[in-house]
């Protein structure tokens, strides 16, 4: 043991001058940011399907769970190497899906009231009237 620590192998000592010029680290972090954009994709797909919860199966819903720890993941290990990254990376994410959700809701609720309207004035030109008040 004591010889270990007085003498590294030369495979320890290529380690760590590669860490120390940072050709080891630029790739890590390189990958690092790769794996997370790929993962972002992967979940923003999973995110874009309309299928209702009851009717998936339970294959798809292990492949949400698998996209979401790789996501997870990911953005640990930028994190990890890049102090701030990983955890911004998801909250821009969170951020994103939410103003989309905004949108899709905004549309939503339009359609709504425009159905709504419409209804009203199918009934009011057959003569029907609503007990609501």
């Amino acid at each position: 043991m004591w010889a270990y620590i007085i003498c590294p192998t030369k495979r320890l000592m290529e380690d760590k001058m590669a860490d120390k010029s940072g050709g080891d680290i630029e790739q890590k972090y390189a990958r690092a940011k790769l794996e997370l954009e790929q993962a972002f994709k992967e979940f923003d797909g999973i995110l874009k399907d309309k299928v209702l919860e009851q009717n998936k199966s339970i294959a798809k819903k292990n492949i949400e769970k698998d996209v979401v720890d790789k996501l997870y993941k990911s953005a640990v290990n930028l994190e990890n190497l890049n102090s701030g990254e990983g955890v911004m990376s998801l909250c821009i994410i969170v951020i994103r899906e939410l103003l989309r959700d905004r949108d899709r809701t905004n549309g939503l609720e339009f359609q709504i009231c425009s159905l709504k309207r419409d209804l009203a004035k199918i009934k009011n030109d057959l003569g029907i009237k609503d007990d609501k008040k």
